[in-house]
């Protein structure tokens, strides 16, 4: 794909996500479901011995939200803990550039998910609801 089409469908996907938001906004507030918890795709490839994959828990405390952030590329990471925005059920954090370069994360966190992208390389991340790899 070039890089006019991407930079032509970045605005799309931010107003596609947007309108998820407020969706999925209105949705959080009718249905009452809990806006913090673990959201992972985090696995096992026993082909290959690694452990693959990402981990958000989203926690509160009497400072706030935070997110609790593991990403595995074979040996997992060391986790990361960043204070969260939230508007409804839109989700911005940042990660410590020293820490990971995807940067800014903006994203919509329903009933059984937590889908959105990272700003410092584009990656989108889809993340079910789901207890903890480690549990």
């Amino acid at each position: 794909m070039s890089m006019n089409r991407k930079i032509c469908l970045f605005p799309l996907f931010t107003l596609a996500l947007l309108v998820a938001a407020s969706a999925w906004s209105a949705e959080a507030a009718h249905r009452g479901f809990k806006l913090t918890g673990v959201f992972s795709d985090m696995r096992y490839a026993r082909e290959g011995g690694d452990v693959l994959g990402q981990e958000v828990f989203i926690v509160y405390s009497k400072d706030g939200y935070f997110a609790v952030l593991q990403s595995s590329e074979g040996e997992p990471g060391k986790p990361v803990i960043v204070p969260v925005a939230l508007v409804g059920a839109s989700v911005t954090f940042r990660v410590p550039g020293d820490v990971d370069a995807r940067g800014e994360f903006h994203g919509v966190i329903s009933k059984d998910r937590l889908i959105g992208r990272f700003e410092g390389n584009g990656q989108v991340v889809d993340l079910m609801r789901r207890s903890s790899y480690w549990q």
